[in-house]
């Protein structure tokens, strides 16, 4: 995967990286207790960071991207540890949708504690000290940097994670969340869609570029009334949409994006009631498991 970005990158070409059932709803399988990680499927698991967003995708061969770390405090750290369990010390990419601390924040503990192969961003910077000291981190790990935008993918198999979203215009702006970097995935037979902290206004944006329905949402901003309008949720109809939400006093998640969701028919977990997510397809069905805290 990484002799890929490699020689994309030397080339200056686009770059390309390489159980319990508990019930039945739609075409969604709940299950309960089954965290281990299982080269031959592919898997995402939604970590219960608090207020921010982490998430760990496992595509079918094991390699493991990790998506955002929360903010600071170790939560992460307890997530990956029961994912991964304790001699796992590997993860193949660390993807930062945008420097805001409740991205970033935890990505310190995950680069002190795991070996990194790659470190991916959107090319936006910040003066904050927190995330000198996440530049720091990687350059104590040695850990090579790249960025990617609209239109860059990675590969990795059958594995494809699509950056839909930000163009040059928008990290141009200077404006973290309008810039956050989205991304579609697809493999194993399920299609997930990570939107980051954006708005309605990128989601209209960016929506040509959906490759069609997802199976699995994160939803963006922790549920926010300003994302997940009526018409790209009714453009991405997924299946399963999952708030990542802690404490907080902003309102989240809205009362009208939980509605919204509800009227598409998807089945809306959220971190801070359902704890650790973790999402993989069983043939057409998505199989879901939580770890309740």
């Amino acid at each position: 995967m990484f002799k890929q970005i490699e020689d994309k990158i030397r080339d200056n070409k686009k770059r390309a990286l390489s159980a319990l059932a508990l019930g039945i709803i739609a075409d969604v399988v709940l299950l309960s207790g089954i965290f281990s990680v299982q080269a031959d499927r592919a898997a995402v698991y939604f970590l219960p960071v608090g207020q921010g967003d982490s998430e760990l995708i496992v595509l079918q061969g094991g390699a493991k991207v990790l998506v955002d770390g929360g903010p600071p405090g170790g939560a992460v750290l307890d997530s990956l540890g029961t994912i991964l369990g304790p001699r796992d010390r590997y993860i193949d990419a660390v993807i930062l949708t945008h420097p805001q601390l409740d991205h970033y924040g935890g990505l310190i503990d995950v680069l002190r504690r795991y070996d990194v192969g790659i470190f991916i961003g959107n090319g936006m910077t910040t003066g904050v000290a927190a995330y000198g000291d996440l530049l720091q981190a990687l350059k104590a790990r040695n850990v090579r940097q790249v960025e990617l935008s609209s239109g860059d993918s990675i590969l990795s198999g059958d594995n494809k994670l699509s950056v839909v979203w930000p163009n040059a215009a928008a990290v141009q702006s200077g404006d973290l969340n309008l810039a956050a970097m989205v991304m579609e995935y697809s493999g194993g037979g399920m299609k997930a869609l990570f939107t980051s902290d954006i708005d309605s206004g990128t989601e209209a944006a960016f929506l040509p570029a959906l490759s069609g329905t997802v199976n699995v949402l994160k939803v963006a901003h922790h549920g926010s009334k300003y994302s997940s309008s009526p018409g790209f949720l009714a453009a991405a109809r997924p299946q399963v949409a999952v708030v990542e939400v802690g404490k907080n006093s902003y309102g989240h998640p809205a009362p009208e994006t939980l509605a919204r969701l509800a009227d598409i028919g998807a089945l809306v977990l959220r971190t801070d009631e359902d704890g650790l997510i973790k999402i993989s397809a069983l043939g057409n069905i998505l199989a879901v498991s939580k770890l309740s805290y």
